[in-house]
């Protein structure tokens, strides 16, 4: 027998080794460029793209073999690490920037939104206000610490017709919320979220549930370079994972809403024309004209502002239209008639940090304007604030998850009154026991009777039904809070009741003149309210309560006050004067670079190019720069598509060289307009807010 030559067998089989997948870090293989006949693509409805290759072996009939395209990958973290330094040596393998579920090309999840990235990169300069974007951006964004977090990086590429035709990458909104979580955590002052203006203007993306218009995973980057790379090497269009069946396209109207999605965030990342500019302000005036009419209903419902058609009694005449109303005696009743007798609800819901789908608590406080006819508000409402009353639900099955990472969770100390503990299946019917009479009071709800809609049961006679109140639904950022309760099975905006809503975030802007949001720890401390243990959901639905009457009351007695309108008139000099200094203070540090350069050196020394970063791979075939834009455009087979004409010498790889703790907690979609300062110069208050 002769002997095995061991040598000749493993080159044998050295191929077939070498297609095998990396099982460890879900590595593909690639393909050999040289050994590749020449490829016809061809592409079916929705982009299932095949190559047929044209192979005919000695001795056969020549066939066709269709075979999937297989992408290149982009090196990984780990497989960079393990290079030669210097790059001297070609790179291993490459292999895909993953994570353990997601994989190239794959759809994302139909529930999941997104963020382009790169309008989220400059947050800190487009979102934040002057007066803290450099102290964030010193920490979070400066010398590329943005990047070097890891992001799971989407991409979505444009219709045909759209103003750009690169892939828009993306991340989802939850890695943006966890990443604004641990700014709101080192700098509790500033509370940062997604505001609703931002997301009007493309900074938030649910795509329309469609393959074609939903984003693609594309890897894992934790550097510039990597997210540079495989942007540029973004799979085509036509590319899906094998065993993704075909569909039909989208229809026209879903596409016509995809476009648009993709054109907003496309313009977020631009400089705003003039015009845009001056349409932006005009939305911004008209948005705080609202606000502070919501100031004024507010005051009407507490009966410290006259409504136009109001008689008047005795000696509170209501003032002519034209006229300024006077300030109120706050040691005096209300001058005016409580406008529609309302009760005001106040909702606070707490999460879990980690799973805000998981809501561990609901506070609920109210005020009744009929306990306030004969009682005088006393100073900042403090007469006031003692008819508020309040209630604090934990969820059973929840309970034993408590914040601690991003906020303090403090759910065992609420401080007025006892917590009542109720399962999340009866959570919706005891919230709605609240929001009727006797509403927060007593009876509404007890702890040792968990079935309050069961009583009925035992008392089979009919209890007279209580007169219906008008309902003001009041919290601090309270559309979050709403979608919390909606969450929670309970919806208040269906009550036939409710008269409006009010925010105590667009209170205190309105009184302040202050475009930035104020946490409830900063009103209250500006109240002079001791703020016991925040992040109760009980305690802040309490304190937004009293915050709501503080900022009515001190504005309605502060009505014509000479001082007043002084201090803001100062207030608004020292911002454009602080705004005046930042601005001359740039232009020097920009000039300092280059008048410090010595006229008398000659350049030195020539300095070599930097060959550390990693060579750009391809996923699939795109046509070649000398090809793009020409004879038309390249048909795709589904009615959408991307470049030039791809002529068949064109089919080549790509290749391009108060010091009280604030309120943070993390919130869904927070939707709350940031619009900025108003010009007060030349128009009153009573009528610009």
């Amino acid at each position: 027998m002769a002997p095995i030559d061991f040598e000749a067998l493993q080159a044998a089989i050295q191929e077939d080794l070498d297609a095998l997948p990396d099982l460890e870090d879900g590595g593909v293989p690639v393909p050999q460029e040289e050994a590749a006949p020449q490829p016809t693509p061809e592409v079916d409805g929705m982009g299932t793209r095949s190559i047929r290759i044209l192979t005919a072996p000695a001795g056969e009939v020549s066939h066709f073999t269709e075979i999937m395209e297989v992408p290149k990958a982009v090196t990984t973290p780990k497989a960079a690490a393990s290079s030669p330094a210097g790059g001297e040596e070609p790179a291993p393998a490459s292999r895909l920037h993953c994570s353990d579920d997601n994989k190239l090309g794959e759809l994302a999840p139909l529930e999941d939104t997104f963020c382009p990235i790169l309008p989220v990169s400059k947050y800190c300069y487009k979102f934040i206000g002057k007066k803290h974007s450099e102290t964030v951006a010193e920490k979070f964004f400066n010398g590329g610490k943005f990047w070097q977090r890891t992001w799971d990086l989407y991409y979505v590429w444009p219709t045909e017709g759209c103003s750009s035709q690169k892939p828009l990458i993306l991340v989802s909104e939850r890695q943006v919320q966890e990443f604004l979580d641990e700014i709101n955590a080192s700098f509790p002052n500033i509370e940062v979220k997604i505001e609703d203006y931002q997301r009007e203007e493309g900074l938030v993306i649910n795509f329309p549930d469609h393959p074609r218009c939903r984003p693609r995973y594309l890897g894992r980057s934790t550097s510039r370079d990597q997210y540079d790379t495989m942007a540029a090497d973004a799979p085509l269009v036509t590319f899906k994972p094998a065993g993704e069946g075909d569909v039909s396209p989208p229809e026209e109207r879903t596409l016509e809403a995809f476009k648009q999605m993709i054109e907003d965030a496309i313009e977020l990342n631009k400089t705003k024309k003039k015009a845009e500019k001056a349409r932006k302000k005009e939305a911004r005036v008209v948005q705080q004209q609202n606000w502070g009419r919501q100031l004024k209903r507010t005051q009407r419902y507490l009966g410290l502002r006259p409504q136009r058609n109001e008689a008047g009694t005795g000696d509170k005449p209501v003032p002519p239209a034209t006229a300024q109303i006077p300030a109120i005696n706050t040691a005096e009743v209300a001058p005016y008639s409580f406008e529609s007798s309302v009760v005001f609800i106040c909702v606070d819901v707490e999460s879990y940090e980690r799973d805000h789908s998981l809501i561990t608590e609901v506070g609920i406080s109210t005020l009744d304007t009929l306990d306030l006819v004969d009682l005088p508000p006393g100073k900042d409402g403090e007469n006031w604030m003692s008819k508020i009353r309040a209630r604090h639900f934990r969820i059973k099955e929840h309970a034993h998850l408590n914040n601690t990472e991003f906020i303090n969770g403090c759910a065992n100390r609420f401080e007025f009154g006892q917590s009542e503990f109720i399962d999340l299946a009866e959570a919706p019917a005891v919230v709605a026991t609240c929001f009727r009479a006797p509403f927060s009071g007593t009876g509404a709800y007890r702890a040792d009777d968990p079935s309050p809609l069961l009583a009925a049961v035992h008392n089979p006679q009919p209890a007279p039904q209580p007169e219906k109140r008008n309902i003001i639904l009041l919290g601090h950022d309270t559309n979050t809070d709403v979608r919390y309760l909606q969450a929670l099975g309970y919806n208040p905006l269906n009550l036939s009741t409710l008269v409006e809503t009010l925010d105590t975030v667009v209170l205190h802007r309105v009184y302040k003149r202050d475009a930035q949001p104020a946490s409830l720890a900063r009103i209250l401390y500006e109240f002079d309210i001791t703020g016991w243990h925040l992040h109760n959901a009980g305690n802040d639905a309490y304190y937004t309560m009293q915050a709501m009457i503080g900022i009515a009351v001190r504005d309605a007695a502060n009505r014509g006050n000479p001082e007043v309108e002084k201090a803001r008139s100062e207030a608004e000099e020292e911002k454009l004067q602080a705004a005046t200094n930042e601005a001359i203070q740039k232009v020097r540090d920009d000039a300092e670079g280059w008048s410090s350069a010595e006229e008398g050196e000659d350049g030195g020394a020539p300095i070599a190019p930097d060959n550390s970063m990693p060579a750009p791979v391809s996923h699939g075939y795109k046509p070649s720069r000398a090809n793009a834009g020409r004879g038309g455009p390249h048909a795709c087979g589904n009615g959408y598509s991307r470049g030039g004409a791809m002529s068949q010498e064109g089919l080549q790889r790509h290749d391009s060289s108060f010091d009280l703790p604030v309120r943070a907690k993390p919130k869904p979609r927070v939707r709350s307009r940031d619009p900025g300062p108003l010009t007060a110069k030349g128009s009153s208050y009573e009528e610009d807010w």
